[in-house]
């Protein structure tokens, strides 16, 4: 697992985060615990309150893409998923 700096307090929702993970949101972006959608057959949510995923654009093949995830540290993750995952997306305005 790859961390990406000790920025991800100021992204995060200041409330909603379980085991004392809020962040500041001081950046913003107010990063909210949505956890992830599984690709198992239940595809039920998992960590709801305790994580968020974000896709990005960067593939590294066919099944799989690069991701950014955020739990309860002050780390921002860079991890790879399958792309039958169902995470969350942010929408830039140009």
């Amino acid at each position: 697992m790859g961390r990406r700096g000790i920025i991800a307090n100021k992204l995060k929702s200041s409330s909603g985060w379980g085991a004392e993970g809020n962040g500041t949101n001081s950046a913003g972006l107010n990063v909210l615990p949505s956890g992830y959608r599984s690709q198992y057959q239940n595809a039920v949510f998992e960590s709801l309150g305790y994580s968020a995923h974000f896709w990005s654009g960067e593939e590294f093949n066919s099944g799989m893409v690069w991701i950014r995830g955020f739990d309860g540290s002050e780390n921002i993750d860079r991890n790879l998923f399958a792309k039958d995952f169902g995470l969350s997306i942010r929408c830039i305005k140009d």
